[in-house]
């Protein structure tokens, strides 16, 4: 769940609650929000999160337009990625210079040892500009992923 605090004191209602679709406890759960760059002009937001089966989530929500709310019911999953293991799925979702929305997806957890980086997992990705279109890789990789996985 997530709050809105404004002027030191929290408001009641959450500014989004999805704690039905999310898996709890150890590395999984909400990992991370992101606004969109041009918010609050652009009311969207976007949430990666593990789901009550322990799969990512990337979703994209619209924000009412008093902007202390964002509306469950515009949820438009953007990624969804199967996880073999409750760790090493990923976390935080962050826009990039040119406004693209960039998803670390994490290295299929376990640690990866037991088969090496898994390769629709040890990713970064940058989601589509346009609904429909799928999900490419980053050309370019972390220099800690390179490092995790010679």
């Amino acid at each position: 769940m997530i709050k809105i605090v404004q002027n030191g004191t929290t408001l009641s209602q959450p500014f989004l609650d999805i704690r039905t679709r999310v898996a709890c406890c150890g590395e999984q759960g909400l990992l991370s929000l992101a606004f969109h760059p041009k918010y609050p002009e652009v009311r969207r937001v976007y949430v990666n999160f593990t789901n009550a089966g322990g799969d990512t989530r990337v979703v994209e929500y619209r924000v009412n337009e008093a902007r202390t709310q964002a509306v469950t019911a515009t949820a438009r999953i953007l990624l969804r990625i199967r996880q073999p293991f409750a760790n090493h799925n990923g976390g935080q979702v962050l826009f990039g210079m040119k406004g693209h929305l960039f998803v670390p997806t994490g290295d299929g957890g376990s640690g990866a040892e037991h088969t090496g980086p898994d390769p629709e997992r040890a990713d970064l990705r940058r989601l589509p500009d346009a609904p429909g279109r799928e999900a490419r890789r980053s050309r370019r990789r972390l220099p800690c992923h390179r490092r995790a996985h010679r």
